[in-house]
């Protein structure tokens, strides 16, 4: 008798669960589908040009990686490295920004043809900046660099603008609104480091930029965008209910606190407590977010989130591993794992980051614009089904495995073990983009 009533008390546990699950669902579905006055040729403007810059690194990365090792400062390898932050990562987490801000916030993009502009003004200064350290051009460094902060400093008064219409701030807003700051700083950086090339004003002294500019750009402006969405990404797609707290507060505190120390500290010659404490601060504000998105994880109702989000999980390890690589760094400097670590930041964190986060949003958004008002019509397909589930499945498996693999030959030095771990990257990318491709046709 008593096992039947607990047979049936576990019964209705398991149907109120899934009931929770299936309205929490909903809720997602019906936020990301809200109207925020973004059209769909926006965001998937940048995307898109982001994903064509994804494949043509994968499938350049297996010859110009192995010569990065022999010079970091070639002119080939500086296109690649461009092609990766300027081509595919900031273009595509700038399509999810304009269409997620709004969403995540409760707003509106406020002008809709700004946004193309600044697309078009942008892929025309990365196309000429990546063409000057190409052929090397200093001439097309300096056009080029100086479009690309113009439509740089375009998007941030936008997306400013947009946070502060939005009903919602907090955190995540806190989270942006630093990030848009690195972002502003790396750029301009990364001008002043091109018309050194072009003009040679600082000479050698320009040199001492690239540092900052590499630690502000990641570490800054692509982190902090990838931990503050984060912090609703991850709730609405493992149905999650979750509230700020203090701690979490604290985490971002101390985050920017380390960068900037460390920032500071590299790029002024300052002592070095000053990286030791920065590094400390840093590693204690992300020990904190792992803390949050452990919590988000675990609160999840009804089934495990699939097999794409496992991607953000697995970036968020090669974040963890990247930070102690640069801790063990400073104390052994004869360690050299500087290419190894930038890989490990710019792909295996950031990259697997964006790959995982866009096979949940760029469906929702496709979905939106085509049949948004027409969930009865039979022959519109759900937001799951326009994901190949098996072309998804490969990624998951592929990516993480090619990354690990690269940073680790990176590190031995190993050029025929880079070019065969660097081709399983490209051959995830090319899934990847095949997936892509699989949406828009439905």
């Amino acid at each position: 008798m008593s096992r039947r009533l607990s047979n049936i008390v576990m019964h209705i546990r398991g149907e109120i669960k899934e009931r929770v699950a299936s309205e929490r669902r909903a809720a997602v579905v019906s936020a990301l589908e809200m109207r925020t006055g973004t059209p769909l040729d926006v965001p998937l403007a940048f995307m898109l040009t982001g994903l064509v810059a994804a494949v043509l690194f994968a499938l350049a990365a297996p010859v110009l990686i192995p010569l990065a090792l022999i010079d970091p400062q070639d002119p080939h390898v500086l296109a690649l490295v461009h092609v990766v932050t300027l081509g595919w990562v900031t273009m595509t987490v700038m399509g999810v920004l304009y269409q997620l801000v709004p969403v995540l916030l409760g707003g509106r993009l406020p002008w809709p043809w700004l946004a193309r502009a600044q697309f078009a003004g942008y892929v025309i200064g990365v196309t000429l900046l990546i063409g000057g350290f190409w052929f090397w051009r200093p001439p097309l460094l300096a056009t080029g660099g100086s479009l690309v902060v113009t439509a740089v400093g375009v998007f941030i008064g936008h997306l400013v603008l947009t946070i502060r219409r939005a009903k919602r701030h907090g955190l995540v807003a806190a989270y942006l609104y630093a990030a848009l700051t690195y972002l502003a700083a790396t750029v301009t950086l990364g001008l002043l480091m091109a018309l050194n090339f072009a003009f040679g004003f600082w000479g050698p002294w320009g040199d001492l930029l690239l540092r900052p500019h590499l630690l502000i750009g990641i570490s800054g402006w692509l982190t902090l965008t990838i931990l503050g969405v984060s912090y609703r990404l991850v709730p609405m797609f493992a149905m999650v209910r979750r509230r700020e707290d203090r701690g979490s507060w604290m985490g971002f505190g101390l985050i920017n606190i380390g960068l900037v120390l460390v920032a500071l500290a590299v790029g002024l010659g300052g002592p070095e407590a000053a990286i030791w404490a920065g590094a400390v601060f840093f590693m204690v504000g992300l020990a904190w977010f792992g803390r949050d998105y452990i919590r988000m994880l675990r609160a999840r109702v009804g089934p495990p989130p699939d097999a794409t989000m496992r991607l953000p999980v697995v970036a968020l390890c090669y974040l963890v591993v990247a930070v102690i690589g640069a801790v063990v760094q400073l104390i052994w400097p004869g360690i050299r794992s500087q290419e190894a670590l930038i890989y490990l930041l710019l792909i295996g964190w950031v990259g697997q980051s964006i790959v995982g986060y866009f096979h949940k949003i760029l469906p929702f958004v496709i979905w939106n614009a085509r049949y948004s008002g027409k969930q009865r019509d039979s022959q519109a397909p759900s937001v799951q089904a326009m994901v190949q589930p098996h072309l998804a499945m490969a990624v998951t498996w592929l990516l993480p495995a090619g990354v690990a693999a690269t940073a680790v030959s990176i590190r031995l030095g190993s050029v025929p073990a880079i070019k065969a771990s660097s081709a399983l990257v490209a051959i995830a990318m090319l899934l990847f983009a095949m997936n892509v491709l699989r949406m828009l046709s439905l």
